[in-house]
């Protein structure tokens, strides 16, 4: 079983994912996708969030995430994605929601093997070590 907090809690690392609804693509220019990672680069100090890493497909998002305050990640991912929502419905000319439901979270457990930071990505069953500062990109084909 899968244990979803219902709080984000300071100084846990986090797994945090959506989709789009009815498949509809984020991404229809390259300006869409910068503007999410303008979004993105300037609310992580204001939100105190470590981006471990993230991955942007065509109708969903991953983030990997650090929540360094106790202000709740959901608000950091909140604030990006209702300014992304408005600005891509005003493009499409569209209303209404762009994804299923609210983010989903999963707690990420951290512990050591063989002297390195290994993570385990809940039911995705992903493992991958944790280096300092790294980013994963999926890039997006436009």
């Amino acid at each position: 079983m899968i244990f979803m907090s219902p709080r984000h809690v300071k100084d846990h690392y986090y797994h945090i994912y959506n989709h789009s609804i009815d498949g509809l693509r984020l991404f229809y220019t390259s300006e869409n996708y910068n503007f999410l990672l303008g979004k993105i680069a300037s609310s992580l100090w204001e939100y105190e969030v470590d981006l471990i890493a993230y991955c942007l497909m065509p109708n969903h998002y991953h983030f990997f995430a650090r929540q360094l305050s106790e202000t709740p990640l959901s608000s950091w991912i909140q604030s990006i994605f209702n300014s992304y929502s408005q600005a891509l419905n005003h493009q499409l000319q569209r209303h209404g929601t762009v994804f299923i439901v609210r983010a989903e979270h999963i707690n990420v457990v951290i512990y050591s093997r063989n002297l390195r930071k290994v993570t385990t990505l809940g039911r995705l069953g992903y493992a991958f070590p944790l280096l300092p500062k790294t980013r994963i990109l999926a890039a997006t084909t436009f």
